[in-house]
């Protein structure tokens, strides 16, 4: 729907005039009293004509954008890649997690080995020296 002067003002209308006068306020493009004035003046509009007249003269603001990083731009773009990279994520955890684990096993084989042996050896070798 165009927004036309003539069509009724509502409250949140006004307060995004009041915003937008406060902010130019704080930048130094109006002085205090004209401050006061310019806000008396949307408070009592009752069209957007009304509120367009209060603001007139000051700058327009630029809608905020949201800066996006290459990647995320790629994947709101491509939903399948977005779907391929995620499972190529997964997968890769789940061969980190099983490399991790058959390299704890082969740490614990080694460890056995350099200590020479499990306990049941041990035991068998005390076993046999008291048998004798």
């Amino acid at each position: 729907m165009a927004r036309t002067s003539s069509l009724r003002a509502s409250d949140a209308d006004r307060d995004k005039v009041l915003d937008r006068l406060r902010k130019a306020c704080a930048e130094g493009r109006i002085v205090a009293h004209e401050l006061e004035d310019r806000i008396a003046r949307a408070l009592r509009a009752e069209t957007y004509g009304d509120l367009d007249a209060v603001v007139a003269d000051l700058p327009r603001e630029k809608a905020a954008t949201k800066q996006r990083s290459r990647r995320t731009r790629l994947v709101l773009r491509y939903p399948l890649l977005g779907a391929v990279l995620l499972a190529v994520g997964a997968i890769a955890v789940a061969v980190l997690a099983a490399v991790a684990f058959v390299v704890g096993g082969l740490f614990i084989v080694l460890a056995m080995v350099i200590r020479g042996g499990s306990r049941g050896r041990r035991y068998r070798h005390y076993r046999y020296r008291y048998v004798r």
